[in-house]
């Protein structure tokens, strides 16, 4: 930037309509930013995922997000999806949905060496089809796109918000 110039701030509640507009499904990650951009981007959704592992710190993680939205965001649009699955012995899908006060949507199983493969060659996980996290992924694609047509009013341009 020039000296003696000043940046230009565009109101996020401008831009977002617009790119909904733009495209019928827009995906936000947000990471861990909680701020008033996240929860209006939010409120704009018409379904929040909170991604999560299935250790304790990252459903306590997940719940606080979730309480956090949960102020603005109706609750029916939050789902869980527990990322790097395993099969925890005495660890249930009922124990992820209290931990986060969240309604489990999906499951992406643990699976460095497709995973690993498909970030050194750059070829996307689901072009590996024999692969159980490939399954997963388009079955999550097949879910929101459910929930998206038969759970939740469709607005024109809705938003997914990822983390």
């Amino acid at each position: 930037m020039r000296a003696g110039t000043r940046p230009v701030w565009i109101s996020s509640a401008i831009v977002t309509p617009t790119i909904g507009v733009a495209f019928s499904d827009v995906v936000v990650d947000a990471s861990s930013r909680l701020d008033s951009v996240t929860r209006m981007v939010a409120d704009l959704s018409d379904t929040v995922l909170l991604v999560a592992h299935t250790d304790v710190a990252s459903l306590w993680s997940a719940g606080k997000v979730q309480n956090y939205l949960n102020d603005g965001t109706a609750r029916e649009k939050l789902r869980l999806v527990l990322n790097r699955y395993r099969k925890i012995a005495g660890f249930t899908d009922a124990d992820a949905e209290a931990a986060t006060h969240t309604k489990l949507l999906w499951k992406i199983p643990n699976n460095y060496a497709a995973i690993s493969t498909a970030i050194d060659r750059g070829n996307p996980v689901t072009s590996q089809n024999h692969s159980e996290v490939a399954r997963a992924f388009v079955g999550l694609a097949s879910a929101l796109t459910q929930v998206a047509a038969t759970g939740q009013k469709q607005k024109s341009g809705s938003l997914l918000f990822g983390r």
